[in-house]
């Protein structure tokens, strides 16, 4: 560099010396030869020589000592201070040589800027995954976000948003920054036919991608945000979208107060930014999903899934640590074991949804009952389990605190229910075992409180007792009863008898068939106490079989000999259980094809329950069985909920009177109202009616006064055995 500077410049320093001396010389020769004083002569020479040199002298410093120095200053001075700038101005070489160097040291300025601004970038990406992986709340995450990224120099604005879903606006989440007050009166919306949904935040949303604008005060797609930018200073934005499974839900914004501030290398990494936020959202919302399938699996393993009350399991488990925890301290806890009396007549009357809301108010109802120690559970049906804690350090302390806490939940729960449209009265019943008991565990307790609620069940529900080992022993004869039940069809220990029935003129016009059961050892059975169990252990279902086989055979052959004639009919009960099955019509119709006996020699007797459970299904079933030929007679009517308002959809025959309203029929006037009513109804649906259970001549008197056409009972003959009904049907030929 200094070599290129003298080229130039030596030789015509060089010339103009010499000129400068030859001058001198030519300046003193006269002098020296008008003085002729050489002396003279040569002191001037050597003064104007003198001169020359020191004014050639300070020249070369200023041209080219002094600027060559101030380059070297520079340079030396810039690994210190990167602000260092050559000052050299002009047109010569050094000057020029100054202005590259300063256009240099500029260009390596703004790349060091650059690299600290993605130092800092990166750090601030890093920061992000970091807390992506330390923090589980989606508000955290935001919150942190935002405040990391505006600490970032010339990022005055950073803000999170998420849609709507309701009215497709951007609810902000997670704002920082000093131009915060920009959010203020901000409104986004992702519907492109608003205003507010064309900038772009919303852009970003719908079209799933990045938009940049470095221009933020000049672009058209901001000017609806213009006036509150420009007070906030806001000159450059970007804005991100957030997805959660490939679908965008929200946008990541970041403002910046200069312009062209978001460069290519910026937007790349902002959008792996908003790429993590992206898949920390999906992360928490499959946390949040593994956790609600964790709660779910929870709730499904131990508690009731109607109720939510605690399952048969978790009860046991309970019990059993109860059991420890009594032991240990030396005081007493109770079991009550209760069931709502009657809940199957709901069920089959008024459906299974009705009878599911009653379970949850009478679930919701014990729950306020319960003190923080004690515990409710349900164990399917309608039967309910309570666990009531130290009761009492004595048996007798225990059992009177138990009887107290049992009055006064059955009081509760006797209280009216609203069912929908119906203002429900229910009754409860419970069985009540103390604990700890020697040598006993959760499942022997839990059987023992079982048996105290069957007795409650067996002497007129509505009320509790307190197991006793006398129980046990009726619990082990129901055991032996349902065995034996089982031995008696296979061994043809049941028999069928009929019942004749009468007309007004007293003509036979038919028979019910009862069912008994002639044991061996025990003798006769009667059907109120096997009935109900056949019912409860679904042997009901085989037992009716039987009977029909059974009685299709014996009508063929009374048919055809005679006996029965063609206007005289045989009625059979039909437990709601096998008439609910799906087989029943293929059973009856494989009964006729095989005996050839006509359906309409037989009536089906059903109980309210039978039709009453689903209405619209009963009734096309009973369209197909009347189809065959079959007729049909309500048993009981009166006692159960006679849904009046069923009666005119369903194809019905007959209504029989129960027996209850006959047997105080000479005294009781209510008794009297309701055969009445009961009669008068079935005239007006053109219903034939009988009365069960005649006994005596005042009763035929009074029904036959109010037009009962038929009847049954012991005023006219008791049930008979096959024999002696064939031998009776001989009789009346």
């Amino acid at each position: 560099m200094k070599t290129v500077y003298l080229k130039h410049w030596l030789p015509v320093s060089v010339l103009v010396l010499t000129i400068l001396l030859m001058v001198c010389y030519e300046i003193t020769q006269p002098v020296a030869a008008m003085r002729s004083q050489l002396f003279i002569q040569g002191l001037l020479f050597v003064f104007c020589a003198a001169v020359l040199i020191t004014v050639f002298i300070k020249l070369f410093n200023r041209l080219i000592n002094n600027p060559i120095q101030h380059l070297t200053s520079v340079v030396q001075n810039f690994s210190s201070n990167t602000g260092a700038r050559s000052q050299l101005t002009g047109q010569g070489e050094l000057t020029v040589l100054g202005n590259s160097f300063n256009r240099l040291m500029d260009q390596l300025a703004e790349t060091q800027h650059n690299l600290n601004r993605q130092k800092n970038l990166y750090e601030l990406l890093s920061t992000t995954n970091q807390l992506i992986i330390r923090l589980n709340s989606q508000q955290q995450l935001f919150d942190a976000i935002c405040k990391n990224v505006v600490k970032q120099p010339h990022l005055v604005l950073a803000w999170i948003g998420l849609v709507n879903q309701d009215n497709q606006k951007v609810d902000i989440l997670a704002k920082a920054g000093a131009a915060t007050n920009y959010l203020n009166a901000l409104v986004v919306s992702t519907n492109p036919a608003l205003s507010e949904g064309q900038g772009p935040t919303a852009t970003a949303i719908r079209k799933n991608t990045h938009m940049v604008n470095n221009h933020f005060q000049e672009s058209l797609f901001t000017q609806f945000w213009l006036d509150i930018a420009v007070r906030e200073n806001i000159c450059a934005s970007a804005a991100f979208p957030i997805c959660k499974f490939g679908q965008p839900i929200g946008a990541f914004n970041i403002y910046a107060d200069l312009p062209d501030f978001f460069s290519a290398d910026i937007v790349e990494l902002l959008t792996e930014m908003a790429a993590d936020i992206s898949y920390a959202l999906e992360n928490l919302a499959l946390k949040e999903q593994r956790q609600q399938a964790e709660v779910e699996i929870e709730r499904l393993a131990y508690y009731d899934s109607l109720t939510c009350l605690p399952n048969r399991k978790l009860l046991s488990d309970r019990l059993a640590d109860e059991i420890l925890i009594a032991e240990r301290h030396g005081w007493f806890g109770a079991i009550l074991f209760l069931d709502l009396d009657h809940f199957k007549n709901l069920n089959d009357s008024l459906g299974h949804a009705i009878g599911d809301e009653l379970l949850v108010q009478f679930a919701e109802r014990l729950k306020h009952q319960l003190r923080k120690s004690d515990f409710a559970a349900r164990l399917g049906g309608d039967e309910f389990v309570i666990l009531l804690t130290n009761l009492g350090e004595s048996q007798e302390k225990a059992i009177d605190s138990a009887r107290k806490a049992t009055e006064k939940i059955l009081e509760v729960l006797r209280a009216p229910y609203s069912l929908k449209n119906y203002s429900y009265h229910s009754n409860s019943s419970a069985g009540i075992a103390l604990f700890p008991q020697q040598q006993q565990n959760a499942t022997e307790i839990l059987k023992q409180a079982d048996t105290a609620l069957y007795q409650v069940k067996a002497s007129g529900r509505n009320t509790f007792q307190f197991y006793h080992p006398q129980m046990q022993e009726a619990a082990y004869k129901r055991l032996e009863m349902e065995k034996n039940l089982r031995l008696a069809i296979s061994k043809q220990q049941l028999l069928l008898y009929y019942q004749p029935q009468f007309n007004r003129s007293q003509q036979l016009v038919g028979a019910e068939v009862l069912l008994r059961w002639s044991h061996p050892e025990l003798g006769f059975i009667a059907p109120d106490r096997f009935v109900p169990l056949a019912e409860e252990t679904g042997l009901i279902v085989e037992i009716g079989n039987w009977i029909f086989n059974r009685v299709f055979n014996n009508v063929r052959v009374w048919q055809e000999t005679g006996l029965l004639k063609p206007h005289q009919h045989i009625s059979i009960n039909v437990s709601p259980k096998q008439f609910e099955r799906d087989n029943f019509f293929a059973l009856l119709l494989n009964i006729i094809a095989e005996t050839g006996v006509s359906a309409d020699a037989i009536i089906l007797e059903l109980t309210e329950g039978a039709f009453l459970s689903n209405i619209d299904v009963t009734i096309e079933k009973m369209l197909q069985l009347r189809g065959l030929g079959f007729t049909f007679s309500v048993d009981d009517f009166g006692t159960g909920y006679s849904s009046l308002s069923y009666l005119k959809r369903l194809p019905l025959n007959e209504l029989k009177i129960d027996k209850a309203f006959i047997d105080d029929l000479e005294h009781d006037i209510d008794d009297q109202a309701i055969v009445k009513t009961i009669i008068a109804m079935s005239q007006h649906l053109k219903l034939s009616v009988i009365a069960e259970g005649v006994e005596t001549q005042a009763q035929l008197d009074f029904l036959q006064e109010n037009n009962c056409l038929n009847y049954q009972g012991y005023f006219f003959s008791q049930p008979l055995d096959q024999t002696s009904f064939e031998n009776y049907l001989r009789q009346q030929q």
